[in-house]
């Protein structure tokens, strides 16, 4: 659940902020080392992406390079996935790279 604004993607250059929720309800699991019920509690998060997109050679829309930098779990919230033995990272920074042709 979020939301996400881009410019108008017919231009060489364009870019994009996404604003999203990333959750998880209340669950039930099986251990499967002990047998017993465990229970994980539900999390959300908060996260934010900004990113552009260039082509390089118009005349080759099919070359496309994409950089992206954000944050995810802004508000540094401790939660874990059900069967998951470690806890999710806390607040953390990412760039992302990403190159068609």
């Amino acid at each position: 659940m979020g939301l996400r604004a881009d410019s108008d993607d017919q231009r060489p250059f364009s870019w994009g902020v996404d604003l999203y929720a990333r959750m998880a309800t209340e669950a039930d699991s099986l251990s499967l080392i002990t047998g017993d019920m465990e229970r994980y509690a539900g999390w959300t998060t908060y996260n934010l992406e900004v990113s552009c997109r260039w082509v390089p050679r118009p005349e080759k829309p099919r070359q496309v390079v994409r950089l992206g930098a954000g944050v995810e779990n802004i508000s540094d919230k401790t939660y874990s996935y059900a069967r998951e033995w470690l806890y999710a990272p806390g607040r953390n920074y990412f760039v992302r790279l990403a190159m068609s042709f």
